[in-house]
């Protein structure tokens, strides 16, 4: 065939791109949109983009919808699957990342989406709880075994929010002509970046630390501050006086003293557990 030998050098990402498009213009995609749609009122109208984004919206029925239709047998089954799998490419190029070994990235990341195609064709679809959040879970199983209740990696795969980006931005990124093969994942570090911050701030928010003002450096502090207070590295409190430094707010000087105490002492935690933070988080 044409073409073969040069698409299966390039990048696993810019292959499942072109995989996209042609299946997103395929007539039997428009015929399955179509029957769900029929049945389902307030169904995602726009083509296949329409519920990809729909999808990583949150849509817990149409997620559970998709992956009803992707254990039916024949071709619809795997249009739905595959549907499924593009919306949930941030969660799966996280986990490529975290399991990545010898083989390195590429062969992880193909390895992580054929272990998503086959849970989604598997799940249970009468299983209680949230089927994104049962999807991640059957994944973090097969990707990891017995691993997943020691490893790190396997813990923050279980424990990541669910796998939003910007659809508009992760779209334009795709289409740019401009796009490398070394920045080939650069639309997957998009909505892995925006959903890494999120989490960050919305569980510095739970664990009551002072979120501030949203950036990527904010969320960098913040996580690196969950992470030593889930290891125990560093104190609730001086969690909080780490989180609250240039926040303002008003403060005693006999407060103003045992905060910046508070601060010292967990700025010096925090220095001799770095490497150990930046083992982990670099899987």
């Amino acid at each position: 065939m044409p073409g073969t030998s040069t698409l299966a050098a390039t990048p696993y990402a810019l292959r499942l791109n072109a995989d996209w498009t042609h299946l997103s213009r395929r007539p039997a995609t428009a015929a399955l949109l179509k029957s769900l749609a029929a049945g389902h009122p307030g169904f995602p109208q726009g083509g296949a983009d329409a519920v990809v984004c729909a999808l990583r919206a949150d849509d817990d029925a149409l997620m559970r919808l998709l992956v009803a239709a992707a254990q039916e047998p024949g071709e619809s089954g795997q249009i739905a699957a595959r549907i499924v799998i593009e919306a949930l490419r941030p969660l799966a190029v996280r986990l490529a990342r975290q399991h990545a070994e010898a083989g390195g990235f590429q062969d992880s990341f193909a390895h992580v989406t054929a272990v998503l195609f086959q849970v989604l064709r598997t799940v249970p679809l009468t299983r209680r709880g949230a089927m994104l959040a049962n999807i991640r879970m059957e994944m973090v199983g097969l990707l990891f075994g017995e691993r997943r209740k020691h490893n790190p990696a396997a813990r923050r795969a279980i424990n990541t929010a669910r796998p939003l980006g910007d659809p508009a931005r992760l779209a334009t990124t795709r289409a740019s002509g401009a796009i490398s093969l070394e920045l080939a994942d650069s639309a997957e570090d998009l909505a892995l970046g925006a959903l890494a911050s999120a989490d960050a701030f919305s569980r510095a928010r739970a664990a009551g630390l002072a979120a501030g003002e949203e950036s990527g450096e904010r969320g960098e502090l913040l996580d690196l501050l969950l992470w030593a207070l889930d290891q125990r590295v560093i104190t609730t409190g001086q969690a909080r006086a780490l989180s609250e430094h240039g926040q303002g707010g008003a403060e005693t000087a006999a407060s103003r003293a045992a905060v910046n105490r508070a601060r010292e002492r967990g700025i010096h935690r925090l220095r001799e557990a770095a490497s150990r933070y930046l083992a982990e988080t670099a899987q």
